[in-house]
């Protein structure tokens, strides 16, 4: 058992290591290019540039999640937590998904409560990963309408609450318990292609 799981942590570093490279290198090019032709391109190149940036953020979001779900099968899986700005985390991770929803039509707003303080005490990335996975398939699913983000603090807990509203076509009751199933694949009404559309 020692044996696999070592394995597992070197396969995990190694697969960390290979993918982020590349990934990195191209997110610090791509904002490298931008920086140098900052008052040289117009809109739809800037749009063209924004595009590669988040599509890349969300590539490496994804390497995140299969890194994290080997890590949680070997039980080798642990928290990092860090003072984290609440409010710029949640702003930054929505930020990716504004052209994407736009370009679909729909809106996506967010709410803080008046209570929120700007720090606090949290693994900044799962919170992160968690916003990231619940908005890709609320553009998915939503075909009108759009999402709304709400971050309030919860008195009687003292913890954050995070809850994103879809104006979608939601989740049947029998559905509902294979949620928390890895790698499932829930059946809906609709067929929607991998851009949200129906087909």
């Amino acid at each position: 058992m020692k044996s696999k799981q070592k394995y597992s942590r070197i396969l995990n570093a190694s697969v960390s290591h290979d993918f982020r490279t590349p990934i990195n290198m191209i997110l610090g090019n791509l904002e490298l290019l931008e920086f140098k032709l900052h008052n040289q391109i117009d809109y739809e190149i800037k749009s063209y540039i924004e595009n590669l940036k988040n599509s890349t953020t969300f590539l490496s979001m994804l390497v995140q999640d299969l890194i994290d779900f080997s890590l949680l099968k070997e039980k080798q899986f642990t928290l990092k937590i860090s003072q984290v700005n609440i409010q710029e985390l949640v702003q930054e991770t929505i930020n990716l998904f504004r052209k994407k929803f736009e370009d679909k039509g729909l809106y996506l707003r967010i709410n803080f409560s008046e209570e929120i303080s700007e720090l606090v005490w949290t693994d900044g990335l799962r919170i992160k990963q968690i916003l990231f996975n619940l908005l890709s398939n609320a553009w998915k699913f939503t075909i009108k309408g759009g999402v709304s983000v709400n971050v309030m603090h919860s008195v009687p807990l003292n913890k954050i609450e995070i809850e994103v509203i879809d104006t979608g076509i939601g989740i049947s009751r029998e559905n509902i318990a294979k949620l928390m199933k890895p790698f499932t694949k829930l059946e809906d009404k609709l067929n929607l292609n991998s851009n949200g559309k129906v087909t």
